[in-house]
Order: structure tokens, then sequence, then C-alpha cells
């Protein structure tokens, strides 16, 4: 195995482990990746700023986990550190990707209290005035359909889109990935118009991504009152927190708007500290 640099004559390879936060885009990322012969099985994307090295993105392939491609990819990147003069190496990863925190844990990494996402409960959601009015007073253009409902050619032209946003599709594939809870809105002529991908934790939902174009948000808001459809067919429902991550800028605006006081910000992020000196 060997690890490259990803550049833009290689990029093409890598392209489905290319997963890029709005956060990092604004920081120009560095990318390097991991060839096991010419098959690509892990991905690293981070910044440098200031004096430290920020990880944006950390991947290994399913088949190449607990075989040492992790532990090599994290060795190259505090090496890199050291040769970029950065005192910390600093990342944001989900409470309950256990493994990913025991892995920065066992890599000297330290965990501090830094709120990292906002949610609010499907009861208030329900029983809000301004939620009703949004979603549910009001027709839709589009048609929107969940991951279970698209075609053969629906799920090509959602493949297409996210390929186009940088959101790698294997990670459709990990375990809590939400199928049932995840949407797509599409167009009069076929187009995608806007996507909204979940994964699912015990009693939590986490929207990993949303993304939508157009001149108006009508696709956006159809996309939570088709998420908030499905939510409140659940037994249960109203036990149910639903997450935004807070670099997800779009989808937080959307949220308060929608959810006025209801959106809270809370600890449920875990921001890991190496220090490199």
């Amino acid at each position: 195995m060997k690890i490259v640099r990803i550049e833009r004559h290689n990029r093409e390879i890598f392209k489905y482990m290319l997963f890029e936060p709005e956060q990092a885009l604004t920081l120009s990322p560095e990318r390097f990746g991991v060839l096991d012969g010419d098959t690509p099985c892990g991905s690293v994307i981070y910044s440098v700023t200031e004096d430290r090295i920020r990880l944006h993105s950390f991947f290994v392939q399913w088949e190449y986990r607990r075989k040492g491609v992790g532990s090599a990819m994290m060795s190259h990147l505090i090496r890199l550190g050291k040769e970029k003069g950065a005192m910390f190496i600093t990342a944001n990863f989900f409470h309950i990707q256990e493994a990913m925190v025991q892995f920065l844990l066992s890599f000297g990494f330290i965990i501090t209290d830094e709120p990292g996402i906002y949610f609010f409960s499907l009861e208030d959601a329900l029983q809000s005035q301004t939620v009703w009015k949004y979603l549910f007073e009001r027709t839709y253009p589009d048609i929107c359909r969940s991951f279970f409902e698209l075609s053969e050619k629906e799920r090509k032209a959602v493949t297409e889109y996210l390929a186009k946003g940088g959101y790698p599709v294997l990670r459709t594939k990990e375990p809590g990935f939400q199928y049932y809870l995840s949407f797509c809105v599409f167009g009069k002529k076929g187009e995608v118009k806007s996507v909204l991908l979940t994964f699912g934790f015990d009693s939590s939902i986490i929207i990993d991504y949303m993304m939508g174009s157009g001149r108006d948000n009508t696709s956006m808001l159809l996309l939570f009152r088709r998420l908030l459809e499905a939510l409140s067919s659940i037994p249960d429902c109203r036990k149910f927190r639903i997450i935004f991550q807070a670099e997800n800028e779009g989808a937080v605006s959307l949220a308060e708007k929608l959810l006025e006081e209801s959106l809270f910000e809370a600890d449920f992020v875990c921001h890991a500290v190496r220090e490199l000196f």
C-alpha cells in the first residue's frame, strides 16, 4: 500500500470517498489517499489554518478497516502537521461514532467540550404553528420521493447530483443510513432539485446532507415536510430528535426559520485536539 497526494490527475479514482463539508471548501482543503495497488482504500481531507491542521474527513473502505490503513493515514497526517509547523490537529466527530472517537483517543487526541450541532424534537415541530404554516398549508410544484421509491433512472440522476456536490455515494451504504427517511425532489423535467440524506441512531435522526437549487426554497421545504410526515408515522415518534451539523448552514438557517425558538444547540459532537509539538 502507498499514500498518495490526491490531485487533479488522480482525483477520479477517489471521487466516491471525498466528502467535503461546506466549511472545508472555504479553507483551501488538501487531500491524500491510500492505494492498494490500483484500488483506493482510504482518504483524508484536511486544511492548514494558522497554527493547526483541521481534519475535515477521514474515510476507510469497509473491507480495509482494522487492517492498519487508518493508522497509516493518521500517522501521515501527524507527520504533515509537524512538517508544516502546525501545533495542533483538530477534528469534529459525532459522539455516537464510537469507533472513530476511540481511534482518535488512541492517537493522543483529547476530547474537549465544544457544541457542534443543532437539534429539535419532533414533538416541538408537530406542535409548531410556524411549521404547519410553512410546510402543510401550501402546495408544491415538484415531486418528492424517498430513496425506497427511486426508479433506476432517478437513482442515476441522484448519484450524479451527489457526485457534483462532493458527497460520496458509498456513504449511503454505511450502517445507519436511512433509505426510508432520505428524500429527493425532482422537477417537472425529471431534474434533481434538492436532496436530503439522513442517518439514524437510536431515537436521533442526523441530517447528514441537505442541498437544493433554485430561486426559492420550496423544494427544501418539501424535504422537511416529507421527513416530518415519515417520522410521524413511526410509533413513539415524538421522542425523536432531528439533528443538523452546525457547518450545514443552509439546513440550520432553514430550520431556524421554521422552528423559531425550538431549535437548540447541543454538545452532541466531540471536538478532538492533538498537540504536535
